[in-house]
């Protein structure tokens, strides 16, 4: 039964979702920055860490250097990601989910699961 109706749940989500929370939205604006939103989600919740070299390996067909740097430093200067000097290699800046940023996708993720299941 969600086959038949997952564009719909999917698309409700979306609009629902976009419109309770602002950091959410931010994300959402742009195929890049929601790449970006998941791929530091991925990795905090992994454990992992996650260099700007490697996010820009990741993202080489998606977007040019320029936008992703770019999308980094407008979600850095909304303190949405932290840059981290890594402390094994001082060459490397890692990316770091702020709390708040982390909150959000609890909230968010819950909900679609949540949303899913329902239906």
């Amino acid at each position: 039964m969600v086959k038949e109706n997952l564009a719909k749940i999917l698309l409700d989500f979306l609009l629902e979702s976009n419109a309770k929370d602002p950091i959410i939205k931010y994300f959402r604006r742009t195929t890049i920055s929601y790449i970006i939103f998941l791929k530091i989600l991925d990795f905090h919740l992994s454990s992992k860490k996650l260099s700007i070299d490697e996010m820009e390996k990741s993202t080489i067909d998606i977007s040019s250097r320029k936008t992703l740097f770019s999308s980094l430093e407008d979600a850095v200067s909304r303190r949405y990601i932290i840059k981290e000097v890594d402390q094994t290699d001082q060459r490397k800046i890692n990316l770091i989910p702020t709390k708040e940023l982390i909150k959000s996708f609890e909230t968010w993720s819950e909900n679609l699961v949540s949303k899913l299941n329902r239906n």
